[in-house]
């Protein structure tokens, strides 16, 4: 005669999946901007700020600084802002500035698909295979919200604006191959 699996706790498993999404958009727009930020720290020689939370406040929230990257992170699990990478000023080219545009979808990809990989293939209790498959969607949704070009403009903390990730990697793409007139 077989073991019967005792079922999860439904409260345990309502208290895990409301856990998991309150953190996963903070955990999941911090992978995205590390993953410009890992670019950023490979392609260019200036410093960077990560805000989290935030379109650039950098009055609110906890800071952290390791190495070029200047870390601002604001917890609001139900706010619009979301994150955004700045660069300081410099010289850089095209193609640079394609890559490490590049790097925040790709972050949210790769790590959508190692989360997803290891909730199928893992010995995992159910709880956290739900966990990763919340990671593996937010992640994937992540992706899909940054590589698909978009035309409206976020207003950023000092008044500036920016586009998102495909609106900026189609624009790079174009600036790469521009003929000279």
């Amino acid at each position: 005669m077989e073991p019967v699996q005792e079922m999860p706790n439904p409260f345990v498993i309502v208290a895990v999946f409301a856990a998991t999404l309150l953190v996963v958009r903070l955990f999941t727009t911090l992978i995205h901007e590390l993953g410009h930020g890992f670019f950023g720290l490979l392609l260019l020689k200036g410093n960077f700020d990560i805000y989290i939370g935030s379109y650039g406040d950098p009055d609110r929230g906890m800071h952290f600084k390791i190495g070029r990257i200047k870390l601002h992170i604001v917890y609001a699990p139900f706010s619009t802002e979301k994150g955004v990478f700045r660069p300081e000023s410099q010289n850089t080219t095209p193609l640079k500035d394609f890559l490490v545009t590049l790097g925040g979808p790709l972050a949210s990809l790769t790590t959508g698909a190692l989360y997803l990989y290891l909730a199928l293939t893992m010995p995992l209790p159910e709880i956290m295979k739900m966990s990763f498959y919340i990671l593996t969607g937010s992640s994937l949704l992540d992706f899909w919200y940054n590589i698909k070009p978009g035309t409206d403009s976020v207003t950023l903390h000092d008044g500036s604006f920016v586009y998102n990730d495909g609106y900026m990697l189609k624009y790079r793409w174009e600036q790469m191959f521009k003929k000279e007139e």
